[in-house]
């Protein structure tokens, strides 16, 4: 999903939290491309005016090159009536890029050729010109041939979302503190798009916030939303990580009880 839709679907969420309605005024960051600007101003009938600043943020390293570079590929080559009930499991790239784009074809092709003799069930396989081994889960149902990525281990990849999200804190200071025309309200929207891979629960990534809000000393937004997206699908959820209490309550499931530290603490410790 591209930033445009990001902003345009955060926007429908934040006029369903609260009275006013806003719209989308501006872009600033479209119109001054050799300055550091923000990257939208909404404004209501009202007057009232918020300056938002979009970042990306990733729970394993190259995780945005890889996920970009992973759904390029599928585009082009993940239609195979032949592989149907075939998924493929393929590594997370923590210190190394797979070239997608030459690989998957690679991979896709060497499965087809070996489809008839694949067992039901787990299997690990090698692929002529690819550099590591590919898992093949074969169930045996007419589902379409789909892809996932292996986990990295939950502790990297805590440790990598938070130290994202520091640096999508610091990457704001000079943008939405800077300019009073943004208005009196700025908001931080985090995005993590997990394509083929369930890296983190929405649980972990409300804990590496706190974790982050705790160790971060620099300019601090009035409210901090984190984006959960996926390539190839219009689909977005939104969750107020920071903010008015009124706000998050209607932002968020209850059953979540963000921003009630007391309970997130007793859970585990933020040190």
């Amino acid at each position: 999903m591209n930033e445009e839709h990001v902003i345009q679907k955060f926007l429908e969420k934040y006029n369903s939290c609260q009275a006013e309605t806003f719209t989308l005024f501006e872009r600033p960051d479209k119109k001054n491309r050799d300055k550091k600007d923000i990257d939208a101003i909404f404004t209501s009938e009202n007057g009232s005016k918020i300056g938002l600043e979009h970042t990306q943020v990733s729970s394993f390293l190259n995780q945005n090159w890889d996920s970009a570079n992973l759904s390029e590929a599928i585009k082009t080559k993940i239609e195979e009536p032949l592989l149907n009930g075939i998924k493929l499991f393929l590594p997370t790239p923590i210190r190394s890029k797979p070239s997608w784009r030459n690989d998957l074809p690679r991979i896709v092709d060497g499965i087809k050729i070996n489809v008839s003799n694949i067992p039901f069930g787990l299997s690990i396989h090698d692929i002529p010109d690819v550099l590591f081994r590919v898992s093949v889960f074969n169930e045996g149902s007419i589902e379409p041939i789909s892809i996932g990525r292996f986990r990295p281990n939950p502790s990297d990849t805590h440790k990598s979302l938070v130290e994202s999200m520091i640096e999508g804190l610091k990457h704001i200071e000079g943008k939405l503190q800077s300019n009073p025309r943004h208005g009196h309200t700025t908001i931080l929207l985090l995005e993590l798009n997990e394509i083929g891979i369930g890296t983190t629960s929405l649980s972990d990534r409300y804990m590496c916030w706190l974790k982050t809000e705790k160790s971060f000393t620099g300019f601090m937004p009035n409210q901090v939303w984190m984006a959960s997206t996926h390539e190839n699908s219009d689909h977005a959820t939104f969750l107020c990580y920071r903010g008015p209490v009124g706000l998050m309550q209607k932002a968020n499931p209850s059953n979540f009880r963000y921003g009630d530290l007391q309970f997130w603490n007793s859970m585990t410790s933020l040190g």
